[in-house]
């Protein structure tokens, strides 16, 4: 049979019309399909790669996060053992600075039965007060203190 016969007849026609739109059809189709199914797949290994670059992104961020608080916690640690040991140390020099000036003060009180308050008294009140130091001078004259209760004090007779 040929195909102009097979033509020939409106039903045949039909049939033959119908099967190649059906044929077009379900090649649309497949093609559709497989478009799809291929876009799909490209998408989710994009999306996945993404991802997995976020999730790498924001472990690598966080690593770097918990090691600058740690180096702020050591610094701080470091800061607060060092105020502690110099407030330590302050404590240890002030005790021995007192004790050293309690020992003085007998001995700077001792035999001045007019005065109070002598050169070595006035000496070791303003060494006690930070005023006076080794390298201050001290008076060589009280005064006139210890000597003659009635005459008038001098100006400045070393106290501050």
């Amino acid at each position: 049979m040929d195909l102009t016969t097979l033509t020939a007849i409106p039903a045949r026609k039909l049939a033959l019309g119908l099967g190649g739109a059906l044929a077009v059809l379900l090649l649309c189709l497949a093609s559709a399909w497989s478009g799809y199914r291929h876009g799909h797949a490209t998408a989710k290994a994009e999306g996945d790669t993404a991802l997995a670059e976020l999730r790498q992104a924001e472990a690598t961020a966080w690593a770097e996060s918990k090691a600058k608080a740690l180096d702020r916690y050591v610094a701080a640690t470091q800061r607060a053992d060092q105020t502690a040991a110099d407030y330590l140390a302050a404590r240890q020099r002030l005790a021995q600075t007192r004790t050293l000036i309690t020992k003085e003060i007998p001995h700077a009180t001792a035999g001045l039965a007019a005065c109070a308050f002598g050169p070595d008294f006035v000496r070791v009140y303003n060494q006690a007060l930070g005023l006076g130091g080794p390298g201050v001078p001290e008076a060589a004259n009280s005064g006139g203190a210890a000597t003659d209760p009635a005459a008038p004090a001098a100006a400045d007779a070393g106290l501050r």
